[in-house]
């Protein structure tokens, strides 16, 4: 094989983060880089005809118009020789633009989400013509590819301009094709210009792509190396909702702000899920929504992200430690497949706190004693719950203080420490009596220039009750709306 590019290397990476001619930092851009160096070191370092060929052949096993379907296995059958094969990274292939068209095809890898569209005004008409990647075989094929991350769609003034380019389009076609520099005008054009290509650019998404890498199978330096391929690129893809089992296979892994990103994606269409199936007599969970008519969607508390259950319009709550709260659905990435999602339950304990009128000093010291005083009740009361609550469950005991200035419990109060892990009930109760001190404390005072200082100090405890969810059951669900609504409600029903 031939290289054309230093990055076609497979110890030569792009940076992971990468900035522009204005020190902005453009990690996404490196990536994209990446995403296609990765794809072609591992296509043009193999010595088998047979690696190349299947993976030219699996890029069209379920896509592409039946004409670009012929045409792509009859390329792949005509490589026999990998010494005659070239490989470039972000040129342009110069030396094969003589090639006749019939030998030609345009490859867009982009956005496993957005299918149905190409934008317009997204990449301007280039100059320079780059594109991402090629492979040229002389006198027998020539193959183009541009990649997108998986964040974005092809976009029609690139594919057109290349098409052209390439004399996969010319001018009697009536195309519409911006002038370099310039986008198309609207998406109307650009819905024209991806009717135009659909039997001269195969439109692929990344999936596919990671698949015919994975499929590619045995012992030689390009399978193997296709396989670290098809790694990196699904570490940096996002996959479509395909059910429950999707975001259980997405939380399998680091929490970093790229994958909490998609993990929201991912749950908004749940989201979608369960109202669509809302209208079931009895059942209708659906999730919260914010002041803009959007899922609710939070994350903290240990969760990568959480959301509140309703149905009917109401917070769907359940009695604990003798008060109502509410029910939350929480999401969070780890190795472990039983707990990944599950449902909490957080509640504060009673506390005290002054009106601040009167004798300061005075009404400060009773509230100490009245706060002091809901320690043993609120203990006694979570010695019966830890023998109600699923034997898989989990508790965080933490500390709550004061919210802003005011002194109060108002809005809540404030997480702060101690905090204790993720532990049993058993050990949540142990850690809740081994840490009184810390978590019930409401310093008393001799003078009113002290109360300051010592709201400052103030805390009571706070629970977590969590419960994961069966990921086998969850996983069975789907997209099958009523029986992702089934799962929730049995869930629900088991706790306390």
């Amino acid at each position: 094989m031939k290289l054309q590019s230093n990055y076609l290397n497979p110890f030569q990476p792009f940076p992971e983060r990468e900035f522009d001619n204005r020190g902005k930092d453009r990690p996404r851009s490196a990536i994209e880089n990446n995403l296609s160096r990765s794809v072609f070191s591992a296509l043009a370092n193999t010595d088998s005809p047979a690696v190349l060929a299947a993976f030219l052949q699996a890029l069209v096993q379920q896509h592409g118009s039946s004409k670009l379907q012929g045409r792509m296995k009859a390329f792949a059958e005509r490589i026999t020789d990998m010494s005659k094969v070239e490989f470039g990274l972000q040129t342009w292939p110069v030396h094969a633009l003589g090639l006749e068209s019939s030998k030609k095809v345009l490859i867009g890898i982009s956005s496993s989400h957005q299918r149905t569209s190409w934008t317009h005004n997204q990449r301007k008409a280039p100059m320079n013509p780059q594109p991402d990647a090629w492979i040229y075989v002389p006198g027998q094929m020539l193959l183009v590819f541009e990649w997108k991350n998986d964040e974005h769609p092809l976009d029609a003034t690139q594919m057109s301009a290349y098409a052209h380019l390439l004399e996969l389009l010319t001018e009697n076609d009536n195309v519409h094709n911006a002038a370099p520099g310039k986008c198309l005008d609207s998406a109307e054009q650009a819905e024209k210009v991806r009717e135009a290509c659909k039997d001269l650019v195969l439109d692929l998404p990344w999936d596919v792509v990671a698949k015919a890498l994975e499929d590619i199978h045995g012992e030689d330096r390009g399978s193997w190396l296709c396989r670290k391929a098809a790694e990196y690129v699904r570490w940096h893809i996002r996959p479509p909702y395909e059910g429950v089992q999707t975001i259980l296979a997405w939380l399998n892994g680091l929490d970093t702000s790229d994958r909490r990103y998609h993990l929201r994606t991912l749950v908004n269409k749940m989201g979608e899920e369960l109202k669509k199936s809302a209208d079931l007599p009895g059942i209708g969970i659906t999730f919260a929504k914010d002041r803009s008519e959007k899922w609710d969607l939070r994350h903290g508390a240990g969760s990568a992200v959480f959301v509140k259950l309703m149905r009917g319009g109401e917070f769907l709550q359940r009695d604990l430690l003798g008060r109502k709260v509410d029910a939350v659905l929480w999401f969070q990435f780890t190795e472990n497949e039983s707990h990944r999602i599950g449902l909490e339950y957080y509640i504060q304990a009673s506390g005290s706190h002054t009106s601040g009128q009167g004798d300061l000093v005075a009404a400060w010291n009773i509230a100490s004693s009245r706060h002091l005083a809901c320690a043993e009740p609120f203990e006694e009361k979570m010695k019966k719950l830890i023998d109600q609550v699923p034997p898989n469950s989990q508790m965080i005991v933490s500390a709550v203080s004061f919210n802003g200035k005011k002194q109060t419990w108002q809005g809540g109060g404030v997480s702060t420490k101690p905090e204790s892990p993720q532990v049993t009930p058993q050990e949540a109760l142990e850690f809740l009596r081994q840490r009184h001190n810390e978590l019930w404390c409401f310093p008393r005072v001799e003078d009113a220039s002290e109360i300051k200082e010592a709201a400052a100090q103030v805390r009571k405890p706070a629970i977590s009750l969590l419960t994961p969810l069966d990921a086998d059951e969850l996983g069975s669900c789907g997209r099958d709306g009523p029986a992702l609504q089934k799962c929730l409600q049995d869930a629900l029903d088991i706790i306390v």
